[in-house]
């Protein structure tokens, strides 16, 4: 993933990449961190008709 992210840097058209993993995934929120993403905030994300707690991340 860090290669996919990478390449989506250098090719300049995407802007910032943004994950919404649930607040309490720490293996995805932890892969967030590890892949140099800055935490925004946690907030809630309507998903398929249902509320759902997210951490925003959001790359640097």
């Amino acid at each position: 993933m860090g290669t996919l992210l990478a390449l989506a840097r250098q090719d300049g058209r995407w802007g910032r990449i943004h994950a919404f993993p649930g607040a309490t995934n720490a293996a995805s929120n932890g892969v967030c961190r590890g892949l140099g993403f800055e935490l925004l905030e946690e907030r809630e994300v309507l998903f398929a008709g249902r509320k759902l707690r997210t951490n925003h991340w959001v790359t640097r």
